[in-house]
């Protein structure tokens, strides 16, 4: 999704990364590459992202975190983000 909103801290969802890809004359394949990006949160006190996807909200309430899903591309880093809004349970 573009958006997650959390009610509260503590609480959790599992991201995934989709990768698309073409190559003249084959048929483009997608598949997960969840594992194979780097994951980051702009503000870990209050969203945190492991390495495989997994978010955490903190105890901060907060808005307008990006989580972002970057790997290197053939034309220089590819990525996709997402915004995260905590708020009070």
């Amino acid at each position: 999704p573009s958006t997650m909103n959390f009610g509260g801290a503590g609480l959790t969802a599992q991201l995934t990364a989709i990768g698309y890809y073409t190559h003249p004359n084959h048929p483009p394949i997608t598949k997960d590459i969840t594992t194979q990006v780097t994951w980051k949160s702009s503000s870990t006190d209050c969203v945190t992202v492991t390495n495989t996807g997994f978010i955490t909200t903190g105890g901060n309430i907060c808005s307008n975190i990006l989580v972002t899903a970057s790997s290197p591309g053939f034309n220089g880093l590819i990525s996709g983000t997402m915004t995260v809004n905590v708020t009070q349970p």
